[in-house]
C-alpha cells in the first residue's frame, strides 16, 4: 500500500501535488515575478528568490497549450516533479517556473530531469 493514498471504493488515488503551503499564492507570485533572479532553459524560464521555506509555482500560457486540460496536466506534472525533488533542494526559496513551448511533448521522466537541470544551474540542487 503506497503512502499518501486516498481510498475511494476499492482503488487508491496517489497524491502527487504539493501541499498548498508549498505552492505560491497569486499575490506572492506577482511580487516574486517582478523581483526574482531569472534563468532560462529550452523548456522553462525559472525565477527564483530566497525565502524561509520552499514554494513552487508553475505557469503555462494559453499560447503554449490552448486547452485548459493540457495546461493543468503540465502544472500537475510540474508539482509532482517538484515534490519528488524537494528532498534534494539545499537552500529554501520561491521557485516560479514559466513553461515554454515544447515542454508539453516531454514525458514525465524527461520533464522532471529538465526541472532538475534548471535547478542545478542555479546551484540549488
Amino acid at each position: 500500500m503506497p503512502t499518501g493514498c486516498v481510498f475511494l471504493k476499492n482503488f487508491c488515488l496517489i497524491k502527487r501535488m504539493l501541499p498548498k503551503k508549498q505552492r505560491v499564492s497569486r499575490k506572492l507570485f506577482e511580487t516574486v515575478f517582478r523581483s526574482a533572479a531569472t534563468i532560462s532553459s529550452p523548456f522553462f524560464v525559472l525565477k527564483i528568490k530566497e525565502a524561509k521555506e520552499n514554494r513552487f509555482a508553475f505557469s503555462v500560457s494559453a499560447k503554449i497549450c490552448p486547452e485548459a486540460v493540457d495546461r493543468n496536466k503540465l502544472r500537475r506534472r510540474g508539482y509532482a516533479a517538484a515534490r519528488n525533488l524537494l528532498p534534494q533542494i539545499k537552500t529554501p526559496a520561491i521557485f516560479l517556473f514559466i513553461i515554454k513551448k515544447g515542454a508539453e511533448k516531454l514525458n514525465f521522466q524527461k520533464f522532471q530531469e529538465e526541472i532538475k537541470n534548471v535547478l542545478h544551474k542555479f546551484g540549488v540542487v
